[in-house]
């Protein structure tokens, strides 16, 4: 008899876990009951019953409205040293970390990622709540990057929209499928479902990031503090009927408290612009050219932590170009990453970007065919050295203060 009211249970609980009621988060009273309760079938059926109901009356939760942030295909960005630093930190990471120029280092007892300016001082960004701290910095891609750009937008059109000089109560609602459509997936059914399980991943990975600022130049004075990227709380799940499993969706985030010295009203608040195509590049690896794209754009016009590139262009040899992009080698790797490669990949990116009308150089021609012709063994170092400069085409549409 109870064997029978325990299927007829099992079954209106699963009906309603495949239908994306989600019990455990939206109906917990449903689980409490125990089995050593004197009742026990008086209380299986009054759960089954109460499951049935439910399906009959109510509806699955809704997902959150969630505003597009992009307007006339461009979405504003917080456009600092400390967003630019992690970004940098995240294009570090990777496959062969440890081997990059100015990569993660060796920090006290962790790894860490540093870069020091004369006035925002010296940013240092660390991982909190890791045990494996090696696989997490060889995990970080370029979707980490896009996942970033889309919740510093997110964060930052919330600080527009309620000007305040205490942005840490700035909230913003964030959803894996505004994310997907942004980056302009196309895909449905399982293949849909598990790029919307790694946005979820990224997003989580992205609120264990840690900041450090030491000795930065506000109009206070100098000025230290430390810092979370953002307090991020899942607040909606959906259930993935290919795993049979239940993951976060949604999100409600806040800016750490680096948002006090950059995007409140009582200090300089620099804003970027990023055009929706930017994000929406291929973040795979295996597209050279789009990624190396996706970097360059980032790094120079979009999150440079100023405005100097924007206004006058980047003027820089094609090795600090690499370095900027983390794909520059202490040695050269005798994989995937090699040196020639890597240039190559940097002169089919510029030329990807000039074709889309979006930078200017001040080679001639292909810069694809430039390197490709002077890779010589004994030109490597003096190619490498070559000084190009980079230029947007149209900053109004890219980048603004």
């Amino acid at each position: 008899m109870i064997e029978g009211k325990l299927y007829d249970l099992a079954m209106a609980c699963w009906d309603l876990e495949e239908s994306n009621y989600d019990i455990e988060w939206n109906h917990r009273e449903l689980l409490d009951f125990s089995f050593e309760d004197q009742d026990l079938e008086a209380k299986i059926d009054a759960v089954t019953a109460k499951c049935r109901e439910i399906k009959a009356n109510d509806k699955p939760p809704n997902l959150p409205k969630v505003a597009n942030i992009f307007r006339n295909e461009t979405a504003p960005v917080p456009n600092n040293s400390v967003i630019s630093v992690l970004a940098r930190a995240i294009m570090a990471g990777g496959r062969g970390f440890a081997g990059k120029v100015d990569g993660w280092q060796v920090h006290a007892g962790g790894l860490a990622y540093e870069a020091a300016f004369q006035n925002a001082g010296t940013i240092t960004v660390t991982i909190a709540d890791c045990l494996d701290q090696e696989a997490f910095i060889e995990g970080l891609n370029l979707l980490t990057l896009d996942v970033l750009m889309a919740i510093a937008g997110h964060l930052c059109v919330a600080c527009q929209q309620t000007p305040t000089d205490n942005p840490l109560q700035t909230k913003a609602t964030l959803t894996a499928k505004q994310i997907a459509c942004y980056k302009g997936f196309k895909s449905y059914g399982k293949d849909r479902w598990a790029f919307l399980e790694r946005i979820n991943r990224e997003v989580l990975n992205l609120g264990k990031f840690q900041i450090n600022v030491r000795d930065a130049n506000i109009r206070d004075g100098s000025k230290s503090y430390e810092s979370s990227f953002a307090f991020i709380k899942p607040h909606r799940r959906d259930f993935n009927r290919f795993t049979k499993q239940y993951f976060p969706t949604s999100w409600r985030i806040k800016p750490g408290s680096w948002a006090v010295y950059n995007m409140s009203r009582a200090h300089d608040n620099f804003i970027g612009k990023l055009h929706q195509a930017i994000i929406a590049f291929d973040h795979r690896g295996q597209r050279g050219a789009e990624a190396y794209a996706k970097k360059l754009m980032y790094s120079l016009f979009v999150i440079p932590g100023g405005t100097h590139y924007l206004n006058f262009g980047a003027k820089k040899s094609l090795r600090d170009y690499l370095a900027l992009i983390g794909e520059l080698y202490v040695n050269e790797d005798p994989g995937r990453n090699t040196l020639h490669r890597s240039l190559k990949r940097l002169g089919s990116a510029i030329d990807f970007l000039v074709d889309r009308e979006m930078i200017s150089t001040s080679i001639q021609g292909s810069v694809h065919e430039y390197i490709k012709s002077r890779l010589r063994p004994w030109e490597t170092r003096r190619l490498l050295d070559q000084v190009v400069e980079i230029k947007i085409v149209s900053p109004d549409e890219t980048c603004v203060t």
